[in-house]
């Protein structure tokens, strides 16, 4: 039997939900167009195990900012990136990148303290 495995949803507004993710491509490629409001998807694979989901059409002004999907950028350390909308946070994408694996619930858990940070501005230079 296998572990059951999830994905967190990061909306503008600050909330958020951990939602059981599915294994089946079909599935998953629902949940996303639901969630996100469009088929119209795109996916960045931020680290090995960890990819962001968003609406490949949402920018400044189509969409409102999303502060906590930012946040879970940054904290690998990548440079600044706008999110705009909602984001889906899963596991691993897939080689061709069209699936993802799920999360442990434990990774979620921590994707949704990072989601909360509040960024720290960066110092200015001279």
């Amino acid at each position: 039997m296998s572990e059951t495995r999830f994905a967190v949803i990061l909306r503008p507004d600050g909330s958020s939900d951990v939602i059981e993710w599915p294994a089946e491509l079909a599935a998953g490629l629902d949940v996303l167009a639901q969630e996100l409001g469009t088929h119209s998807i795109t996916a960045y694979g931020l680290w090995d195990s960890c990819s962001l989901w968003t609406d490949a059409e949402a920018v400044q002004g189509t969409a409102p900012l999303n502060q906590a999907a930012e946040n879970v950028h940054s904290a690998f350390h990548y440079d600044a990136q706008k999110y705009y909308g909602t984001v889906v946070v899963t596991g691993e994408l897939s080689e061709d990148g069209t699936h993802a694996d799920g999360l442990p619930l434990r990774a979620c858990g921590g994707f949704l303290g990072l989601a909360a940070q509040i960024p720290h501005p960066r110092p200015r230079t001279k």
